[in-house]
């Protein structure tokens, strides 16, 4: 591994500098890269289709714009456009186009109108939208039901601030004056299409422009994030307390216990009575080494593109960089997957340590590639820019084969190689102990319900600001992510040995699989979540969007599960050792 060890450093600071993408800067009447990239129902934002799809004023050539994976991974397809926005160059009116609209272009504007088609364009990287007309209400039918007029807007007015030499924010507007009525068109009409822009100069620099998209410059939305964390820091500090509390009871509960051999006395009870069980490796090792390996994976995976983003490597306003920058990294992370996993499976006496590799490697690509798959059908039926190109799908498969599965493999055998014996600070009996029946408020699904609930208390609330950036059209701001993040690892860490402790007081030593479930219990609430949300915060309908939206639910409920997962048995496997290291026994 030593020997790989400068390629990989190599590889992930070509990674990092790919990431850094570079903002442009411009000389008053510079040319500013500007696309139309799509248009779809406002309610619906993953339904959403090329921006010529609608009969608006159309190029010579329809050039597309070379994209990243990131970007077509978020669904754009940026076309050119016909808008000629100058840096720092006012126009108070310019002609776009001439455009012949036939009853069919009217009736498809008519029903884009009813059904709040958004447009979305970008400038600068920076992304602008409205909506494609408006509608209001003009009187009631002799039926009873109100007569509503459609207004296609005919100018277009773009405001635009700057700092320095960047571009910093962009809005574009109608001209109310210069509506459209389309129920008057009858024959073919040849309408003008005019824009016009305006430019003022912002305080903001350029790395903090994101603030104007995202929620985090609104007062009171940053106060009730900052109590939340206070609060979760709060709940996670008890957490942690608690754990402590309960070592320091054990280490001065076994000082007493050998006080009171020397004098003749021994009262061992609970998780004293199963020293000899604790250790004893539970079924199917291999799965469950497995789960570990990809969790780790997604733990430094998370950890990393976080790191990044804070310290500004990964611009998170520019279009498609986390994306990108998420798949090379799960390529890289690929060979810690494999080495958890196969160095745990060694520890246990596995013996198809080849097959242990392939599953650690499947995992996680397995179950995300195959429901992938599906939905990108389902997309593809509908025409819609959130189906992946298959050039796209070749080229994730290349890197999945080329590079993740090496990387699997060269760290599995390393793994293999590296680890040492697993250490036991007492010795397993040949013959396992009969486990007592226990109620049902100490059982795994009572557990699975605690350690799951408590932990989720601490991101339900980023959980909202997340999802109403990835179903609205609101950026999110990472600023909290952070520390989210951490708490909810600490909480679990936390929950995951103290239910660990209370299962082996219980005189139940199979503790292993456990406290992985336990420990990937939050994913249940996060998909629960994702299903309150869906229903009672989003006004989404179709059977493409809903395949979309919880497609994407179940695939974080299980990334959610793997990552914690590995956490909680990890923190287990650490306190069981403390637990039995200062432990006498015969």
């Amino acid at each position: 591994m030593a020997r790989h060890a400068p390629l990989l450093v190599v590889a992930l600071l070509c990674v990092v500098l790919c990431a850094h993408a570079r903002r442009r800067s411009y000389e008053p009447g510079d040319e500013v890269p500007t696309y139309m990239s799509t248009v779809g129902p406002y309610r619906n934002p993953s339904q959403t289709y090329k921006y010529h799809h609608l009969p608006f004023c159309q190029p010579d050539s329809k050039s597309v714009k070379k994209q990243s994976i990131g970007e077509t991974l978020d669904g754009l397809r940026k076309t050119e456009s016909l808008f000629e926005l100058k840096f720092r160059t006012e126009i108070q009116h310019a002609p776009l186009c001439k455009r012949l609209l036939t009853l069919e272009d009217a009736a498809e504007f008519i029903d884009a109108i009813d059904n709040d088609y958004y447009f979305t364009m970008f400038y600068d990287d920076i992304p602008l939208g409205n909506f494609v007309g408006l509608r209001d209400s003009v009187g009631v039918l002799p039926s009873g039901e109100l007569q509503t007029a459609h207004y296609l807007p005919l100018h277009m007015h773009f405001t635009l601030l700057y700092h320095g030499d960047n571009v910093i924010y962009g809005n574009v507007s109608m001209d109310a004056s210069r509506l459209l009525p389309l129920e008057d068109i009858n024959t073919p009409t040849e309408v003008t299409f005019s824009y016009s822009a305006s430019w003022a100069y912002s305080e903001v620099t350029v790395g903090d422009r994101a603030v104007f998209f995202s929620d985090v410059y609104l007062e009171e939305e940053a106060e009730i994030r900052w109590l939340s964390l206070v609060n979760s820091i709060i709940l996670a500090v008890v957490l942690v307390l608690t754990v402590l509390f309960i070592m320091h009871r054990i280490r001065s509960a076994d000082r007493g216990a050998i006080d009171d051999e020397e004098e003749g006395e021994k009262d061992d009870n609970g998780w004293k009575l199963v020293h000899g069980d604790v250790f004893r490796f539970p079924n199917r090792v291999s799965l469950l080494c497995a789960f570990c390996g990809a969790g780790a994976q997604l733990l430094v995976l998370t950890a990393s593109t976080l790191a990044l983003v804070s310290v500004g490597f990964i611009y998170t306003d520019v279009t498609g960089s986390l994306y990108t920058s998420s798949v090379a990294l799960y390529a890289l992370t690929c060979a810690m997957c494999g080495g958890i996993s196969a160095g745990l499976y060694k520890q246990m006496n596995g013996k198809k340590w080849a097959w242990n590799i392939l599953l650690a490697y499947v995992i996680l690509s397995g179950p995300v590639c195959l429901i992938m798959f599906l939905t990108n059908f389902v997309a593809d039926y509908y025409r819609t820019t959130t189906a992946i190109p298959f050039g796209t799908i070749v080229s994730l498969l290349f890197i999945l084969a080329v590079v993740g599965f090496p990387m699997t493999v060269i760290g599995g055998i390393a793994g293999r190689r590296m680890v040492s014996p697993f250490a036991t600070p007492v010795r397993t009996k040949l013959v396992p102990r009969e486990i007592p029946h226990v109620p049902w408020h100490r059982g795994l699904a009572f557990a699975i319900i605690t350690g799951g609930f408590l932990p989720f208390s601490a991101i339900y609330l980023e959980l909202f600001y997340i999802f109403e950036s990835v179903w609205g059209h609101v950026m999110y701001s990472f600023d909290y992510l952070p520390y989210s993040c951490a708490l909810l690892v600490v909480m679990t860490s936390s929950v995951s040995m103290a239910l660990t402790f209370f299962q082996l007081n219980n005189e139940d030593y199979r503790w292993w699989w456990q406290s992985a479930l336990v420990g990937g219990s939050p994913s249940l609430f996060v998909f629960l979540y994702s299903v309150w949300f869906f229903v009672y915060q989003t006004n989404m309908d179709g059977v493409l969007q809903t395949t979309l939206y919880f497609s994407s639910a179940i695939i974080v409920s299980y990334c959610f599960f793997l990552l914690l997962a590995a956490v909680g048995f990890y923190s287990s496997l650490w306190f069981v050792r403390f637990l039995y290291r200062y432990h006498k026994c015969d």
